[in-house]
């Protein structure tokens, strides 16, 4: 009975109201040794769950431990301390109000938990208090792909520490929790997650500390961020390493408070977006970091929601430009590998010949997107349904070529039926090269939300000796990218502009005409480096 009627004062905290602004987050939380009996060597599924309850030590030997093989497994009433919850395409393990629990493994190489289905948390916690798990590694059977749950995900508890253990994809996230106090990750690994490494909501006193993150974000599809942070306070992240990201961001970080990184690496990483987007009202301290080999366009989100920056530790700003100057933002890019060429007649052809490294000559005269077969989808290629229509979506290539074989572009158009569509649509690419043909809707110019070529988060693009026509509302139009060339371009009959650049570092736009068209020839929003026939486009 005591031991409920603590836990009921520790859930009242945890689901409290947050109040006031603390000072910067210190390097560990200190907190009472419990008392436990240790439980003899577990060595299948079911004397694992078997040994779960509070006051315990639970030792799992070396061996791999698939949740899917326990003979509850689907079925409730077994236990006081755990439940099988339905998911999507099966059951997930989720413990509820254990205090004072130990789950040991043998060591992150020597025991691993699994999970089969893609839509459960390997492991989910609700109400429990002052549980560690300690020397083993937790994921999905699968491989990275789509999915919707993590790998371990944590509700309304207190004092939950991960030591030394592994957290791999294909779960989307690493380690999520909402409504959480006293929450410890140190000496981990968290890898290979398709969207987010750490996303946590209404946490207070998070400590994440000598942490290895890789490769979070889908290799051609991209993710959200490494670090998801939202109205949480007393956050550190420190002494981790980041390497191989390929997210939206590195932190999301929105209405939380006294949020501290340091003395963290990040190398290697692909940042689709910004590095940090930061609540303007928050308090986030960044401490000797390092940054080093990563595509980075722009370091601050520049939204009216998240255009806030990290400050020193003696409270100075540290700003977009002081970043710039601190640290190298484009990794060096070497010679590009020699492209396959493809001849492509039909539009099955040209679809299926995207792939990287490649070099697509279009020797048809018109390639109807709407008579593709959809039933082929590439690794590169998917169909998105809009309003009225598919819409083709090229994502995670590098290095490829579209363009015709003669070099007349009025000879040559691809086009596509839904005015809801893009035409082409580009996302995460980079070294892309588009020349020598027409693209367009068939339709009627009129009101239609989709433009002709769309371009997401891409890099190093090159536009040259194409006409551009409606009824797409623009011609190009390019979102959180970076050295955008638009060159010797007929761009006509769209009903909203020419070409709109959305947070894009470096552009070029020469020699193109602008005719008939419904809006501006060029927009630009929160953009840098724009160039018009050589000049700055803003005419600094």
């Amino acid at each position: 009975m005591k031991r409920i009627m603590v836990f009921g004062m520790v859930l009242a905290l945890v689901l409290g109201v947050f109040s006031g602004c603390g000072k910067a987050p210190e390097e560990t939380i200190a907190t009472a040794e419990p008392v436990q009996e240790t439980e003899p060597q577990v060595t299948t599924m079911d004397e694992f769950l078997a040994a779960i309850g509070p006051d315990r030590t639970v030792t799992l030997a070396a061996g791999t431990y698939n949740l899917s093989d326990a003979a509850d497994y689907g079925r409730s009433g077994g236990s006081a301390w755990y439940r099988w919850e339905k998911v999507g395409d099966g059951y997930q393990l989720v413990l509820t109000g254990v205090d004072n629990l130990i789950i040991r493994g043998a060591g992150m190489e020597e025991t691993v938990l699994q999970a089969d289905p893609r839509y459960a948390h390997v492991l989910a916690l609700e109400k429990c208090f002052r549980v560690t798990f300690e020397d083993f590694t937790a994921g999905h059977t699968q491989e990275p792909g789509e999915c919707s749950a993590g790998v371990v995900n944590l509700q309304a508890s207190m004092g939950i520490t991960f030591r030394r253990v592994g957290m791999f994809g294909c779960g989307c996230e690493g380690l999520g929790g909402s409504n959480c106090t006293d929450v410890q990750v140190l000496d981990c690994r968290i890898y290979d997650c398709t969207s987010t490494g750490v996303g946590l909501y209404r946490c207070e006193e998070v400590r994440i500390q000598n942490t290895q993150f890789s490769d979070i974000g889908h290799r051609d599809t991209g993710g959200y961020a490494v670090f998801s942070i939202n109205g949480c306070r007393d956050t550190l992240i420190s002494g981790c390493e980041i390497t191989g990201a390929n997210t939206n961001e590195l932190l999301d970080c929105f209405e939380s408070y006294d949020l501290t990184l340091k003395k963290c690496r990040f190398t290697d990483n692909h940042i689709s977006s910004c590095a940090f987007s930061l609540s303007s009202d928050g308090y986030a301290v960044m401490e000797d970091c390092m940054f080093g080999d990563n595509v980075i366009r722009r370091w601050y989100s520049r939204d009216g929601w998240s255009s806030g920056t990290f400050v020193d530790s003696q409270g100075m700003e540290i700003t977009e430009a002081a970043m710039k100057k601190m640290y190298a933002t484009v990794k060096p890019q070497g010679p590009l590998p020699e492209q396959t060429t493809v001849e492509a007649a039909t539009v099955d052809e040209l679809v299926a010949a995207i792939a990287p490294n490649t070099r697509i000559v279009l020797t048809g005269k018109t390639y109807d997107l709407s008579t593709a077969n959809r039933e082929f989808y590439g690794t590169y290629t998917y169909w998105e349904e809009t309003v009225d229509g598919p819409e083709l979506v090229i994502t995670g290539v590098d290095n490829l070529t579209i363009e015709s074989k003669d070099g007349v572009r009025t000879g040559h158009t691809i086009c596509a039926v839904p005015r809801y569509a893009n035409v082409l649509r580009f996302d995460n690419c980079t070294n892309l090269r588009l020349a020598g043909f027409t693209a367009g809707h068939t339709p009627e110019p009129g009101v239609c939300s989709g433009g002709v070529l769309r371009f997401n988060g891409c890099d190093v693009v090159t536009v040259e000796n194409c006409g551009l026509y409606g009824c797409g509302v623009l011609g190009v139009w390019a979102v959180s990218c970076g050295d955008i060339r638009v060159k010797d371009c007929d761009i006509y009959e769209c009903s909203w502009g020419g070409i709109s650049l959305e947070y894009v570092s470096g552009a070029s736009i020469d020699n193109c005409t602008f005719r008939d068209l419904e809006g501006e020839d060029i927009m630009v929003f929160e953009s840098d480096g724009v160039l018009l026939d050589g000049k700055d486009f803003f005419g600094e």
